[in-house]
Parts: structure tokens; C-alpha cells; sequence
């Protein structure tokens, strides 16, 4: 059945006692329809005996309680005074059959007559669960909604069965019900802790959900009980790469390979690492084992055309990107295709075709998020730290004695060049970066009770001033911990944390790490939408996919700054001036000029941002004012919409 994946769990329905009269029989029918069962038709006792499922060692399959036995729908009440009232030894017998039949049927992915099996149990024996939990597997496909019903309907009945959970979840899913998924995926590991598939599709809810932590340990769990789950291992690799543990990402790419080498879709993602990490030419080698499997696989041959892009080779990228099949392959994979191809239209100097492409790109790329962009949801956040800076006007917060490294947030909007400036100040003897750090909305969502910084149920403003103030006090001293940490066998004098969106947490900055310097990177606006909307992040960002809405958060974030930067200690840095002149940069950040900052091109030092290819090469100037080139293709509402913050940073239309 294709909704399931071919994962049908036909046995995992509690054992019941069976007639022993009816064994010998059940036995012979179980050897006519279950022979992929490896021999294994049946076990247990002289008074409990039940099927066990290939796919699963502790699942089993009800074929008919006793007439003295407890009822299966849970009334309490003896089978022949409930749903068996009425039906004789005859009638039991042949509707153990027909259960035994219906499975096999089911198991063979014949639906339709393992749905006429279920439903004449059903007609004889309308409370049993089983039946209709099995009957609802049956139509999942066909009658999604009713299939949906049946299932609850067996679940509410009080049949305790693992798989039905799960599949319940699966239809939920289907449905687009996350949080009742959510939950009914737990209850099925609550009853089945050894559920590998379970355990995978709710790493994948809280993956897709932006819970990370929740996913991998997910992942973990069904790792564990099967160490060469591909799937596992791959979305593990994934998640770890969001949570920025990337040797431990590619590591599981590797793995995950090692046990799938036909599955192009993890060497896919362990070459698309690779090359990120500057690994060329094993990331090439990689793809290379891609195309031997299917040579018009676009994700491969994207990456390989970037990679020509990245050496200047048009000409080979123009031959990678011509032999890709698009049709059919997902749309991430389609989408990555079209922004690779208006890269290279843009190096030709075709600027119309490149933003049609990128137009693609982002369309495509679209339908892949489950939300749109919420501009009210990014409102109600700046507004709370604004409460935030209200609340604690008038409180100080004093910096701690000893200090042995200070923190040095590098901030800006995305694509501001905040990783260019970073990477240079990395070279530094008196300096080390962390990179783009998530210690501070951590643990501003550790503060919130565990709801993400953005979405949080109690923000700054509702809280007592005093409960404010021990909140970001902890905050603090969590995040010196995490520093002090990292950098324990050699402190140095300042601590890089180059995460934009920091731009928005100047007043959390200034109360919890009062001993802080932060760094606010500008850039011309229309810079910064263009080059946003050239660029597909891996996390899908819900601001990211149309120029508009770049612009409008763009507008709010630099508002929030604007009212929130006196509060902490802020340099700006225009990134125009850093790629112009960044000795005078330098000499303003109190940092000695050493000639060797401007070569850390060759430092062998890994960015793992969206700019990760562009500092593998000396400072340019190239991208200064590249709107210029797409002026008259940007709409005239997008720049009389930032104009303002155009005219109020300094730049000219």
C-alpha cells in the first residue's frame, strides 16, 4: 500500500485467548496465507496463542476470542454476553478464518478483499475493534476520512495497539492534524518503546517543526533498535547539521550510505556537506557515485555545476545543469536547479532570464514549507522586546569581576556581511568565533518555557520586572558557561558569536551580558533583498521567499535595532566600507591591524553560513550595489516600501 510505505503491521493487535478447538484449523490456514513468515506462524501456550508479524517480533494478531473470554471493545463483560452474544463455536471459527485471511490479504496490499474479510466480522461482531481498526487500514487509500473514523472509533474503543497509534498518526499527518499526529505517535512508542518507524516519523514532525533536539533524539531511539535504519541514520544526519554538530552530520551521511549505497538521496546529502566543508574533491567523487546511479539526477548535478561555478567554469555548469531531468524529482531538488541556473545567467550578465529563474526557484521552493510568512507572529516579537527595554529601564546590570573573555556579537541582518567581517576577526590572535551560535535564543527559550523565542506563550513584557531580570541574570550565566567551555585551554581576549537575528536581542544583550560588545553590520537594503532572494537556506525561513516579505522584516528588524542598539554597547559597520577599506574598519573595533587578517581566505577555517563559498576567496567589491544590475526588475512598491530605511541608513536609490 503506497500511503504506508509498505509498512503494515497486521499482527500488532493483543494476544486473546483462541479456542483450543480451532488451533489445528488456524494453523492450516495460517501456513496457506502466511507463508512469508519464515515458519514463524505461531507461539505461546496452551491458552494464548496468536500470529506473530514478520515486520515486527512483538506484534500479534487477534484471530477470535473465546465465548468466555473478556470482550475485546472493553466492556468488561464476557464475549458471548457482548459483541458474541449470539454467535456460536461455528461462527467464531469462521471468523478466525476470515481474520487470518482478511491479514494476508492486507499483507499482500489486496485491500479489496481483505476489506470484504473485515466487514463481514464486522457485521457478526460489530464491537470488535481489531476488525475495524484492520478495515480502516484497508481503505486508507481510497477513503482516507472514513478510514480516519474507523481507527478512532477502534482506539476509543479501548484497543491498546501500537501500530493502530501509528497509523492513526500516519492518517492525521495526511491530514494535516500535526499536534493530534504528534500525540498519537507518542502513545504508540508509550506502548511499543522498540517502534522503529514510529520513532522516525515523530523525529520527522518535531524536525519539520524546528525542534531539533526532540528529532535527533527520536532518530536516536530508532537507532538504536536498528542500527542500519538508513532513514534514521540519514534524517539524523540532517538534524545534526541544523543543530551545527556537522562532523557528526557527516558522519551519519557516511553511515547512512555504508548501509544504502543505492539510495541517491544520502549521497546526495553527504556530497552537498562535503562541499560546504570544502571537501571538493570528495564531494565531487560522491556525486560522481550518484550519477553512476541515475546520470540525470538533478540535486547531483546542481551541486557539480555549483561546483564549476565556484572554479569559473561556466562552460562545464552550463553542460551539468543541460543533462539534469527535472520531472518527476522532488521539488527542493527542482527548486535548487532553478537558483543554480539563475546563478549562472547572473555571471553571464543575463539579468532578466536570472530573476525569472529565481522567481522559479522561490515558487517552487514555496510549496515545500508547511506556513507561510506570519507578519503579525515577527510584530508580536519585536514588540515584546521593546517591553523587554521599557521593563528594565533604570536597572543595571553589573559586569562580573574576573572577566577572562568577552563576548563579541557580530549581528546584522542576513546577507549583511556579517560572515565576511567575522572571518577576518577569526584570524586575529586576540579573537575566536564560535560562529553562528544559537546560546542566546536557547536559552531565551529555556526562560520561556520551552516555546521557540518568536512564538513564546509569556513574553518579556507580561512578566514581573524582579522574575524579568533573575530570567536574563540566568540567561547570562548560562551563556558565560557555554563560552568559558569552548574556550577553557587558551582564553582568548574576545569571543566571536556571529548570529544575525542577534540584531533583534540588543536589550536580552545588554541586561544579561552587560560585558558584551556588539557589532551591527549595515549594508544598502535592496542589497540585502536581492541577495536574500538569490539565496535557498536549508531551514526554509518563512521570510525568505518573496522580495516583500524579505523587506518588511527587514524594515522591522532594523526598527527594533534602531530602538534597542543605546542599550548596548554598538558599533556600526558598514559592509561597504568593510570590503573598501577594512584596516579603518578594524582600527575602530580597538583591534591591532595585523596584514595577515586580510588572508583568511587561506586560514583553512570552515563557514558553515550561507556565505560559505564566497569567503574561500580574498575581500572584492563585486557585490557592492549589485541591486543596480536588477533595479528595473524590482518593483516599484518594494522600493518606495523601504525607501525610508534607505534614506535613514545613509544610501541612495
Amino acid at each position: 500500500m503506497s500511503f504506508f510505505n509498505g509498512l503494515l503491521n497486521v499482527g500488532s493487535i493483543p494476544c486473546v485467548p483462541l479456542p483450543q478447538a480451532c488451533v489445528a484449523r488456524c494453523l492450516e490456514v495460517a501456513k496457506r496465507h502466511f507463508s512469508r513468515l519464515d515458519g514463524r506462524f505461531f507461539r505461546g501456550n496452551r491458552t494464548r496463542w496468536f500470529c506473530v508479524n514478520r515486520l515486527y517480533d512483538e506484534n500479534t494478531v487477534m484471530i477470535m476470542p473465546s465465548r468466555n473470554a473478556s470482550c475485546p471493545c472493553g466492556s468488561g463483560k464476557k464475549y458471548k454476553r457482548c459483541c458474541g452474544s449470539g454467535a456460536s463455536v461455528v461462527d467464531t471459527q469462521d471468523s478466525a478464518q476470515l481474520a487470518l485471511k482478511g491479514a494476508a490479504y492486507l499483507q499482500r496490499g489486496e485491500n479489496r478483499l481483505a476489506r470484504g474479510c473485515f466487514e463481514t466480522i464486522l457485521e457478526r461482531f460489530p464491537g470488535n475493534t481489531q476488525a475495524r481498526y484492520l478495515l480502516g487500514l484497508c481503505i486508507a487509500d481510497s477513503e482516507p476520512e472514513r478510514a480516519l473514523g474507523l481507527i478512532g472509533e477502534a482506539l476509543d474503543a479501548g484497543l491498546q495497539d501500537p501500530a493502530a497509534y501509528f497509523h492513526y498518526g500516519r492518517l492525521l499527518l495526511e491530514k494535516g492534524d500535526r499536534r493530534l499526529a504528534v500525540s498519537a505517535l507518542k502513545t504508540a512508542l508509550a506502548l511499543r518503546p522498540r517502534f522503529v518507524q514510529a520513532a522516525r516519523l515523530l523525529g520527522n514532525l518535531y524536525h519539520e517543526g524546528g525542534d531539533f533536539t526532540q528529532a535527533a533524539a527520536c532518530y536516536r531511539q530508532a537507532l538504536r533498535d536498528d542500527a542500519d535504519d538508513f532513514q534514521s541514520l540519514h534524517n539524523l544526519g540532517k538534524t545534526l547539521y541544523r543543530l551545527r554538530e556537522f562532523e557528526a552530520a557527516i558522519d551519519m551521511f557516511r553511515r547512512a550510505a555504508d548501509v544504502a549505497p543505492e539510495h541517491p538521496d544520502v549521497l546526495v546529502s553527504l556530497a552537498a556537506l562535503l562541499e560546504q566543508e570544502h571537501a571538493v574533491d570528495e564531494a565531487g567523487s560522491v556525486a560522481g557515485r550518484v550519477l553512476a546511479l541515475d546520470d540525470r539526477h538533478p540535486a547531483a548535478l546542481t551541486l557539480l555545476a555549483r561546483m564549476a561555478l565556484r572554479n569559473d567554469d561556466s562552460g562545464r555548469a552550463v553542460k551539468y545543469l543541460e543533462q539534469a531531468c527535472l520531472e518527476g524529482y522532488p521539488l527542493a531538488e527542482q527548486a535548487a536547479w532553478h537558483q543554480a541556473h539563475a546563478e549562472l545567467l547572473d555571471k553571464q550578465g543575463s539579468h532578466v532570464q536570472a530573476m525569472a529563474a529565481l522567481r522559479r526557484a522561490k515558487a517552487l521552493s514555496a510549496k515545500e514549507r508547511l506556513d507561510s510568512y506570519d507578519e503579525t507572529r515577527w510584530r508580536r516579537y519585536t514588540d515584546d522586546q521593546r517591553g523587554l527595554l521599557r521593563l528594565c529601564a533604570g536597572c543595571s546590570s553589573r559586569e562580573p569581576a574576573d572577566i577572562l573573555v568577552r563576548p563579541l556579537f557580530i549581528t546584522g541582518f542576513f546577507r549583511s556581511g556579517t560572515t565576511l567581517l567575522e572571518q577576518m576577526l577569526a584570524a586575529h590572535s586576540r579573537v575566536e568565533s564560535g560562529g553562528e551560535l544559537t546560546w542566546l535564543p536557547d536559552a531565551e527559550i529555556h526562560e520561556a518555557g520551552g516555546h521557540a523565542a518568536v512564538d513564546r506563550a509569556a513574553p518579556w513584557a507580561e512578566a514581573p520586572a524582579d522574575d524579568v531580570m533573575k530570567r536574563l541574570q540566568r540567561i547570562g550565566a548560562r551563556y558565560r558557561a557555554s563560552m568559558l567551555k569552548k574556550t577553557d585551554t587558551n582564553p582568548p581576549t574576545w569571543f566571536v558569536d556571529k548570529l544575525p537575528f542577534n540584531l533583534m536581542r540588543y536589550a536580552v544583550i545588554r541586561q544579561a551580558l552587560p560585558e558584551a560588545r556588539v557589532i551591527r553590520m549595515m549594508r544598502h537594503p535592496l542589497d540585502i533583498v536581492l541577495s536574500n532572494f538569490f539565496h535557498i537556506y536549508m531551514d526554509m525561513p518563512d521570510w525568505s521567499y518573496r522580495q516583500r516579505d524579505i523587506a518588511d522584516l527587514l524594515i522591522k528588524a532594523n526598527a527594533l535595532a534602531d530602538d534597542t542598539e543605546n542599550a548596548a554597547c554598538v558599533i556600526r559597520v558598514r559592509y561597504e566600507d568593510l570590503a573598501r577599506e577594512p584596516e579603518a574598519v578594524l582600527d575602530r573595533l580597538g583591534l591591532e591591524w595585523d596584514a595577515g587578517l586580510l588572508d583568511f581566505h587561506r586560514s583553512g577555517r570552515k563557514a558553515r553560513t550561507a556565505s560559505y563559498e564566497q569567503v574561500t576567496r580574498p575581500v572584492y567589491t563585486d557585490s557592492i550595489y549589485r541591486y543596480k544590475r536588477y533595479l528595473s526588475l524590482l518593483d516599484d512598491a518594494l522600493i518606495d516600501k523601504l525607501r525610508p530605511l534607505i534614506e535613514a541608513e545613509g544610501y541612495t536609490v
